[in-house]
């Protein structure tokens, strides 16, 4: 499929990896709240933005998260990421995370979080240094796609809905 959705009904394996195509696994990394702050900074920064970069240079920045919310506001400076510099860099810092919580608790800057991720973001590709600069990294040999599987098998039938984790302004 080329728009990303899949239709109601039955989703099998196949619709799975349509969706998830590459052949991931998941890493688990240590972040202080600033280096998360930092990766949903980058995940929003072509938002609204008529300076950004293309959106096929940055469509696969935007994060999803789980356990904790956030919001942007795009009116807000955003992250100016140099990635022809050598190691790329970020030579702007946003500032468009103006709420973020984990647990229901504010993001705590100074405070470390257990995170998983893909190892393709957990290698730093797509801009997203920060997740480079964690601690206690381990890459595991499971499949994102395995783990949409399992939990959709555990799971089913699965009623989606939006639950407010992340506002975009």
């Amino acid at each position: 499929r080329t728009d990303g959705v899949i239709p109601a009904g039955d989703v099998t394996p196949t619709g799975v990896a349509e969706l998830l195509p590459f052949e991931n696994t998941v890493s688990y990394v240590t972040l202080t709240g600033a280096q998360v702050r930092r990766v949903l900074e980058h995940g929003v920064n072509a938002f609204n933005d008529a300076s950004a970069t293309t959106e096929d240079e940055w469509e696969g920045w935007f994060m999803q998260v789980a356990g904790m919310t956030y919001v942007a506001d795009t009116s807000k400076q955003r992250e100016v990421y140099n990635g022809e510099a050598d190691p790329p860099e970020v030579t702007t810092a946003g500032e468009r995370i103006i709420e973020a919580t984990v647990g229901g608790q504010p993001l705590d800057d100074a405070a470390t979080y257990r995170v998983a991720t893909s190892k393709f973001l957990a290698d730093g590709l797509d801009g997203h240094l920060a997740f480079t600069e964690g601690t206690d990294r381990v890459d595991s040999d499971t499949l994102e796609t395995q783990i949409v599987i399992d939990y959709l098998k555990a799971s089913s039938p699965v009623t989606p809905a939006l639950d407010g984790r992340i506002e975009i302004r």
